[in-house]
């Protein structure tokens, strides 16, 4: 998808394996929404969404036992005004952040919904910094 110049970009993924090898650029978008609910809802392997530039990037991702509604995907995040709100096993294996320098805030909220602890609701996130979107160095 190329949403470039779409003031919001909001995608919904309900149902197992809903979106799958995505492709969404929305770096001059005004915000971008991410809503993945069931299993491998988002799946993310092989996914990307850029949005460097927005101003607000949102995430919900609901899972049920061993649902891993957003699944390992690769975020191009802005250093601010990134919110990810996770229940349950919603963001378990989440996947990737990249960003240009450093990620200055994220707003983050975890449900447990009684499904997992602190230390299993949420594995595999990674952010990494000073990268462009190709993946080279910016140094």
């Amino acid at each position: 998808f190329y949403a470039q110049n779409a003031g919001d970009f909001n995608i919904s993924c309900t149902g197992s394996s809903a979106c799958q090898t995505m492709m969404i650029n929305a770096t001059s978008a005004r915000s971008v929404s991410l809503y993945a609910s069931g299993n491998y809802a988002w799946d993310g392997y092989n996914s990307y969404i850029y949005a460097w530039n927005v101003n607000t990037m949102n995430m919900t991702c609901i899972g049920d036992v061993n649902d891993n509604a957003c699944y390992t995907g690769n975020y191009y995040v802005p250093e601010t005004g990134l919110t990810i709100d996770c229940y349950g096993t919603g963001c378990d294996y989440i996947g990737y952040f990249y960003v240009w320098n450093q990620i200055q805030q994220i707003d983050y909220k975890m449900n447990q919904c009684g499904l997992c602890g602190y230390d299993t609701c949420i594995e595999r996130f990674y952010i990494r910094c000073g990268l462009y979107w190709s993946g080279s160095s910016i140094s």
